[in-house]
Order: structure tokens, then C-alpha cells, then sequence
């Protein structure tokens, strides 16, 4: 048997380690002297150590450890749990390198300034419209050809007018970063009945501040700021939801640097 300060240098793990695990339930000492309180372990517990070190070491969490132990989640689950969050997360860190990179080479103020504002007007369409409940914004992704397919089985003959025109209106009032509720848009060619959750309707026609945007959707808070700049600039007023309009994307490129997206602000000018 070991006395706990034995037992961490042979574990290579502080004393103040092995008493939180005790206090958790991780590794409890072999042995506790009823007299003194000094903490014994066995040999074989370093066996048990080393495994913890390991899987700590892999990222694993002391509760997901605990779940471990306790049988109520096999390793491979909480591995492949692991591995998926390490992908979501070096996604994440290689958007933010891309976009320190930018503002490294631009400088962020001097690459909202660059943003070029024109005002247009979007003509009147007929749109197939689909109200989504996104978990997160990225699965806008797979929900905008799943909705194109949806309307193409149940109206085989239906045509999306050229050039083509597919919009996003986000309709929260605020900002969101998962449950995000918003409608995907086609423009076609003929007004057709509803069905499902898809509806057909006529979008008037409106004068919008637009602005496009190449790269990845992380970088649309540039393109806003600019907008509301130039609105703001301008004595504008905004009397809808912004639409995202999609021009190149993951469908057609096979680098985010190459997206296009045009940012539409429908507006009245002051006089």
C-alpha cells in the first residue's frame, strides 16, 4: 500500500489531483485510516490512474470519465462524442484564423468601409416561401436544396425564374445563434396552391440597400454594419426583413472564400 504522497509520485499527479478525485468519486483511495485520515492506495490502482490520465488527456471530461467508470457510457461512444467536437471546434477556429487573417491584411473598420452600398429595386416575383426552425445557422446548408427537392416532387413542371433568385428573410427579432426561425424563398414562375408548409405568394416589388459579401456566412456582421451605416448616412428607413440572397455557395464552390451572398435591405428614402 501507498500513502497518497507516495502514490502521486508514482502517478506522476499532484496530491491536490488525487483528493478531488476522491471527492467526486473518480478514484477513491484503496484505504482510509480511521485514526489519522491518511489516504492508502494499491499498487494496482496506478493502472486506474494511468487510464484516467489518458482520457483526460484526450479532452475527456472528469463527468464523462465518471460515466465511464460507472458503465453508463461505453469509451467508444464518448470518443466518437469527442471527435465530433473537436471537428465543430477546429471549424470554428479555422473561421476565426481566416478572419484574423482578413483583418490582419484589411484592418476590420477599413474592410467595412470597403463594403460598396447601392440602392435597387427588386422587381415583383412569385415566391415559394418555407418557414424553418434551424438549430443552427449553418443548417441552412442542407434545408435550402431539402425544400428545392420538397417543391420539385410535389410540382414536377414548376421553374425557378431566370436569373435565378433564392432569398432568406431571418424572422427573429434578435440575434440568435441556435433555434433561429426563418423563411427560405425561390422565385418561379407560376403561382401555385399551397401545400405542407410551403406557400406561394406575390412579393411586392421595393427599393433595397444592397451589398455582397464573398466568403463565408460568419462574415455577414461586416456586410450589416455597413448596411446600417450607409442607412443611417442616408436618413433611410427600413420597412422589412432583411433578405440574404444566396449567389454562389457550397452548391457551386468548393471554397468558402469564393461564396457570394447579396445582403438586401428594403428601404424608403427620406426626402
Amino acid at each position: 500500500m501507498l500513502k497518497i504522497g507516495d502514490f502521486s509520485k508514482m502517478g506522476k499527479t499532484t496530491v491536490k489531483t488525487l483528493r478531488y478525485y476522491d471527492a467526486i468519486g473518480l478514484l477513491r483511495p484503496k484505504q482510509i485510516d480511521a485514526e489519522n485520515g491518511y489516504r492508502w492506495y494499491s499498487t494496482d490502482q496506478l493502472i486506474a490512474l494511468v487510464q484516467i490520465q489518458q482520457w483526460r488527456q484526450l479532452g475527456l471530461s472528469v463527468d464523462t470519465i465518471g460515466r465511464i467508470l460507472r458503465k453508463e457510457l461505453s469509451e467508444t461512444d464518448a470518443l466518437k462524442q469527442r471527435r465530433e467536437q473537436l471537428g465543430t471546434d477546429l471549424n470554428s477556429m479555422q473561421r476565426q484564423l481566416r478572419r484574423i487573417e482578413r483583418v490582419l491584411t484589411t484592418g476590420a473598420k477599413e474592410g467595412i468601409m470597403k463594403i460598396n452600398v447601392i440602392v435597387k429595386e427588386l422587381p415583383e416575383c412569385i415566391v415559394m416561401a418555407r418557414k424553418v426552425n434551424l438549430p443552427e445557422y449553418g443548417d441552412l446548408l442542407s434545408e435550402i436544396p431539402a425544400t428545392g427537392a420538397k417543391v420539385a416532387r410535389q410540382y414536377p413542371d414548376l421553374k425557378c425564374t431566370q436569373p435565378e433568385y433564392c432569398f432568406v428573410k431571418e424572422l427573429d427579432g434578435e440575434y440568435r445563434e441556435k433555434n433561429i426561425h426563418a423563411e427560405i424563398c425561390q422565385a418561379v414562375e407560376t403561382l401555385k396552391p399551397d401545400f405542407d408548409d410551403v406557400t406561394f405568394r406575390k412579393e411586392p416589388a421595393v427599393k433595397a440597400a444592397c451589398a455582397l459579401f464573398k466568403g463565408g456566412y460568419e462574415g455577414f456582421s461586416e456586410v450589416y454594419a455597413a448596411l446600417m451605416q450607409w442607412i443611417e448616412d442616408n436618413q433611410a428607413e427600413i420597412i422589412g426583413e432583411p433578405r440574404e440572397s444566396y449567389i454562389d455557395g457550397i452548391w457551386n464552390q468548393d471554397s468558402e472564400e469564393n461564396w457570394l451572398t447579396e445582403v438586401q435591405f428594403p428601404i424608403r428614402c427620406r426626402d
